[in-house]
């Protein structure tokens, strides 16, 4: 064999033996991990919402949580069916002292029977675990606002009664973005303690007047 048949034969098997192997020093890179999946979207706070068909609960109060949103709910459930051993269970002790008191003499019926529509119109989160809630209520004879505030340390919501500036007008929606005062927090904590009874000739008066007079039912604060 030539010279030059030997030298190619040699270049030829050299290089198909760097092919079939890899370079000395180089490794194969692994591949990515993939991407995290993401996250699952917030859940639907209003999503299996319980409410009476006289409850109006606009999404743009954009309650924080379903829970939340279901204790406001509640509220106002309890408000549109007047019923007090719902309300109740869902007021602290002081408005639960006013409750009692307006069960016992007859105005939280009067005051609940006729509501044909209760709304949410002003939904406030004061911090993670506090928030202000403006309902208006309406009736034949127009709509009033109310104002509760909520509190949430212990895994449920409980609610007192706030002040709020004392608004009439024909519908519920009048007081949607109504502004609400900072609640008096060590005043709605105090027990209530009920008025003395009025006299006998004070019974005849109209029950129209509840809603402007001190102590009737729809009175700012009072509840």
């Amino acid at each position: 064999m030539s010279r030059s048949r030997i030298l190619t034969v040699a270049l030829v098997t050299v290089i198909g033996l760097a092919a079939a192997s890899p370079l000395v020093g180089c490794k194969k890179k692994k591949a990515a991990p993939p991407p995290p999946p993401p996250p699952p979207p917030p859940a639907d706070p209003f999503d299996g919402l319980s409410l009476d068909p006289r409850v109006q609960f606009p999404e743009e109060r954009n309650p924080a949580s379903p829970e939340m949103a279901q204790a406001v709910a509640d509220v106002a459930n309890a408000l549109a069916s007047g019923n007090g051993g719902e309300m109740r269970g869902l007021l602290g002790e002081g408005s639960s002292g006013m409750l009692t008191y307006l069960l016992d003499n007859g105005q939280w019926k009067d005051a609940t029977a006729s509501i044909e529509i209760v709304r949410v119109c002003v939904l406030e989160k004061v911090n993670d675990s506090s928030i202000r809630v403006g309902y208006g209520i309406q009736d034949a004879s127009g709509a009033y606002l109310i104002a509760l505030s909520g509190s949430n340390t212990s895994g449920d919501w409980v609610f007192e009664g706030s002040p709020v500036e004392w608004l009439t007008g024909s519908v519920a929606s009048e007081f949607d973005g109504s502004s609400l005062p900072m609640p008096m927090l060590a005043q709605a904590a105090e027990e209530y303690v009920p008025p003395a009874p009025e006299k006998e000739e004070d019974d005849s008066r109209n029950r129209d007047d509840d809603r402007t007079r001190p102590g009737g039912f729809t009175k700012p604060g009072i509840f």
